[in-house]
């Protein structure tokens, strides 16, 4: 079993997300490998096979969905969390009606007022699953009361829940570092573009931490709409939250952001030029043409990589021209050489 498989973070996700939101609480970590360690030794694997009828009725309405076990429910709302992200509308509804008409939602719930702080933690990572808007309500008390790893637990599960009242209380943790960044911006992230409206403000948090993140999460939930927000943060006091706004406004492609960003490339930080030269290449604008060739022929080595990555998506033709120039940069040379199939930004 590997860590991916233990917190269930899709694929997909650790590829998009930088370390800044990819970075877990180690302390819901372990309550989480105790957790699903214990379920594999009660026999995790054949449970999840003879469950599985039961988890389909549920999810897709392909028969009759059998009571389970308490012992069972565990497993079935772990087994039923991996249909999640495919369901809708009425599909998404059944998984918290099933949990609540055999009683293991309302089971789970009282488990959050266990003296044990593992106890809570499974609970609250569990409610998440099931999949119920109403254990909206104790999961954001948990968020605002209890012990750091019910925290994380309890906001990795409104996440899931995607409530309006789970919305507000992530914000409301986030910026005030209630859990670790890396948590609440997955969290965040699995509740999607909603997100973005509430997050905007935390662009202009004290924390430069928290201004960082949002701007991440605007990159991977917003839209050009937003753009606007995040030129402003090219001036940020913190290099770190210039480099994030940079590489948010590449993901959103945003062309009134070319000569903000043409101005990046001049930052005293060489990780915000490299976001810079990303974000141009991303947004392809041929008129950054020059200037990211100049970068690429003069920089320091990540920016002046990134650069001629950019300036391969932008015009192959011209990079190759260049390349052929008496004292042509290595980077040009380099993505001449591997030609524009190769040259997305590592």
């Amino acid at each position: 079993m590997t860590l991916a498989t233990v917190i269930d973070i899709p694929l997909r996700m650790l590829q998009v997300t930088s370390v800044v939101l990819a970075v877990a609480s180690l302390s819901l970590l372990a309550v989480l490998v105790i957790h699903r360690l214990t379920l594999s030794r009660r026999g995790h694997e054949s449970a999840e096979k003879r469950l599985t009828p039961t988890a389909m009725a549920i999810a897709f309405e392909d028969g009759e969905a059998q009571a389970v076990s308490a012992r069972d429910a565990a497993i079935l709302a772990t087994l039923l969390s991996r249909f999640a992200a495919r369901l809708q509308g009425g599909s998404r509804e059944r998984l918290g009606e099933y949990f609540e008409s055999h009683g293991h939602l309302q089971a789970e719930v009282k488990k959050l007022s266990d003296r044990r702080a593992w106890r809570r933690a499974t609970a609250a990572y569990l409610l998440g699953d099931m999949g119920s808007s109403k254990a909206a309500p104790v999961l954001v008390a948990a968020l605002q009361r209890d012990v750091p790893e019910v925290r994380s637990a309890a906001a990795r599960s409104l996440g899931q829940l995607g409530t309006p009242e789970a919305l507000e209380a992530l914000v409301t943790a986030l910026a005030a570092r209630r859990v670790p960044i890396g948590v609440v911006g997955q969290a965040l992230i699995a509740v999607g573009p909603e997100a973005v409206k509430p997050v905007l403000p935390l662009l202009g948090d004290p924390e430069p931490e928290v201004r960082a993140t949002a701007a991440e999460l605007i990159g991977l939930l917003g839209d050009a709409g937003d753009a606007e927000r995040l030129v402003a943060r090219l001036d940020d006091s913190s290099g770190s939250v210039r480099r994030q706004a940079a590489i948010a406004l590449g993901r959103l492609g945003a062309g009134s952001a070319v000569e903000g960003l043409k101005d990046a490339l001049a930052d005293p930080a060489p990780g915000v030029r490299e976001g810079a030269a990303e974000a141009l290449g991303s947004i392809g604008d041929p008129l950054a043409f020059p200037i990211l060739l100049d970068v690429a022929s003069r920089d320091s080595f990540a920016p002046a990589r990134a650069a001629a990555r950019s300036l391969a998506q932008i015009d192959p033709a011209r990079v190759e021209a260049a390349a052929g120039d008496l004292g042509a940069a290595s980077h040009v040379i380099e993505v001449a050489d591997a030609g524009a199939g190769d040259l997305a930004p590592a």
